[in-house]
């Protein structure tokens, strides 16, 4: 099955644990894709149901805490993803749900302590034609922010940004479907007002195998004794 986003949300909060939840639970054989920008560091991974806990892909402190997370789903899935901020409030949070797997994730880039309107995310190479790349950028210590945009091709998805009033984070989040195993070349998510703090960085996904020409098995008749 082609690789493609199938639900999303995000928010952002002061609140501990946080929640994000999508409009329905996953289906078994997609992946939960979590990310999150925050204040500062946080304390424990992120969980779609009891013990259906999520597996870490990168961890950038720089100013801010920027995390991502993925977790294959066997179909037991909570609909809501649940976060521990604790020591990471404020925090912007996003959860999608990605018809495939996880393939790789790219090497993130930072920038501290300088003003700035876009996020440069390196480029990032499929193992499978059939694929999903996900643009991530987590922004941090907000002045007035809006809108967004992804370059190189990309859909623009979502801007979450906030709350409101003193340290703020943001998410700006971008998708491409590639066809083809060559490199995804560097890509920059924008918005538009200046985030002090800002990481980047490009996941990923390949499309679930399908069996097209599914053996005929042929039973022989039985013969009665």
């Amino acid at each position: 099955m082609a690789a493609s986003v199938v639900q999303y949300n995000s928010a952002n909060t002061t609140v501990d644990p946080s929640t994000v939840a999508l409009g329905a639970a996953p289906s078994a054989g997609n992946t939960l894709l979590a990310v999150m920008a925050s204040d500062t560091t946080i304390q424990n991974t992120p969980f779609a149901g009891t013990g259906k806990t999520y597996t870490q892909r990168l961890v950038s402190v720089n100013n801010q805490g920027f995390y991502v997370w993925t977790r294959l789903c066997d179909g037991t899935e909570s609909a809501t993803t649940t976060l521990d901020i604790t020591g990471a409030n404020p925090a912007a949070v996003g959860v999608l749900e990605i018809q495939g797997t996880f393939d790789k994730i790219g090497t993130v880039s930072s920038t501290i302590n300088s003003n700035n309107t876009q996020r440069t995310c390196t480029s990032v190479t499929p193992a499978s034609a059939d694929n999903i790349v996900i643009a991530l950028a987590g922004l941090h210590s907000l002045a007035t922010i809006s809108g967004g945009a992804v370059d190189n091709g990309f859909t623009f998805l979502l801007g979450q940004y906030g709350p409101s009033g003193g340290t703020q984070c943001g998410l700006v989040i971008g998708y491409k479907v590639t066809g083809s195993t060559s490199a995804v070349g560097v890509t920059t998510p924008s918005w538009s007002g200046n985030a002090l703090d800002q990481d980047g960085v490009l996941v990923a996904f390949s499309g679930l195998a399908v069996v097209t020409n599914p053996p005929i098995v042929v039973m022989a008749p039985r013969i009665a004794p």
